[in-house]
């Protein structure tokens, strides 16, 4: 069944909505326990980051998903403003909407505005295992760039990026 909804920008009011939504597709796609209170903070906190801007499938019922960006920093995202460059800190869909291409137009909708904003070029980390996060990414057009790190949960994240 296709999910119907509309996109529009992230609102204040949505934070807590959105945390619920990351933590249900992390452990639909995961199949592990629920997310670490440091990814409830992080995303938290990226959500109310003064430069963050992004959209969310806003669902009659439900949110479907949101895609999320900030202004590219140095030092991975805690250091300067690179000028020009748009860091998507996340993208997520609820996995009853997967399969739907609502993460395409998440993502094209969050370029867009990032265009809009002045940004040149994009960057994201994802999990270097996660094939349609991969997939999505690859088919907008972003490529590794060779640098990789682990997170706190001991994922290996590669780095993408893409002009805009």
């Amino acid at each position: 069944m296709t999910t119907a909804f509309h996109l529009r920008p992230i609102a204040p009011a949505d934070t807590e909505r959105l945390i619920a939504l990351r933590a249900l597709a992390d452990n639909a796609f995961r199949g592990d326990s629920p997310i670490a209170e440091v990814d409830v903070e992080r995303t938290r906190r990226y959500l109310t980051q003064p430069d963050a801007f992004g959209v969310v499938a806003d669902a009659s019922d439900a949110l479907s998903g949101f895609a999320l960006g900030m202004d590219g920093r140095l030092d991975d995202c805690a250091g300067d403003v690179i000028a020009g460059l748009c860091h998507i800190a996340a993208v997520f869909v609820a996995p009853t909407a997967w399969n739907q291409r609502i993460g395409t137009r998440l993502l094209d909708a969050l370029m867009d505005a990032a265009r809009t904003r002045g940004h040149r070029r994009a960057q994201l980390w994802t999990q270097d295992y996660n094939e349609p996060a991969l997939r999505l990414y690859r088919g907008r057009g972003f490529a590794a760039v060779g640098r990789e790190k682990f997170d706190e949960r001991g994922d290996r994240l590669a780095l993408f990026a893409r002009d805009l």
